[in-house]
């Protein structure tokens, strides 16, 4: 008898085993995707493609070569990285090694510790700015100059990684004018003003 009642427990305690590897299973499981869901960009409902193709499009007028987001990503490291923006702007977000020379103050002898033919992309919120700056500096005599088209928007939208003035990654970016109305043209950023 004694034998019976052991080989009981010991199944008992089998069975209370597996239930509590199975609640712990699913508490880590709940855990995990709670954790994601808090930490997945959320996709902007307003956000069409097609109309952010045809902006950063319009903003283009091919003075300066456009780059892609993609292809910029591939080739990140060759460049030197020039913010566009205001430093309000730049405090919120920016392409991390990206030096900043505004717009409104902009001089390109900012920049006359860069080779003529260095590499560089300009960027702004949209492109528009950012052409304008590219422009400066290929009348001042630099011949590899490119504009990110779409600029920070594609930028953020092709889910690259945005870092704030203290070097920590964010999801927000500077909207620039408010009336301007440029948050449907960003698909995952949360834009700030």
């Amino acid at each position: 008898m004694k034998s019976r009642i052991f080989k009981v427990k010991k199944n008992e305690t089998v069975k209370h085993t597996n239930k509590l590897g199975t609640i712990l299973l699913f508490v880590l499981g709940l855990s995990i995707t709670q954790f994601q869901c808090q930490n997945t960009l959320k996709i902007n409902p307003n956000f069409s493609q097609v109309e952010f193709d045809k902006m950063a499009d319009e903003v283009s007028n091919g003075k300066v070569l456009d780059i892609s987001a993609k292809m910029f990503k591939m080739e990140k490291e060759s460049y030197l990285i020039l913010d566009c923006r205001e430093e309000n702007e730049y405090e919120i977000s920016h392409i991390k090694n990206a030096r900043r020379v505004g717009f409104d103050d902009f001089n390109s002898s900012q920049l006359e510790d860069i080779s003529k033919d260095a590499k560089i992309v300009t960027y702004c919120l949209i492109g528009k700015r950012s052409e304008k700056i590219g422009e400066k500096l290929q009348d001042a005599g630099y011949t590899n100059v490119h504009n990110l088209h779409g600029s920070m928007l594609s930028w953020m939208n092709e889910g690259n990684p945005v870092i704030d003035s203290r070097g920590k990654q964010t999801v927000k970016i500077h909207g620039f004018k408010k009336e301007l109305g440029f948050e449907k043209y960003s698909k995952v950023g949360e834009v700030v003003y």
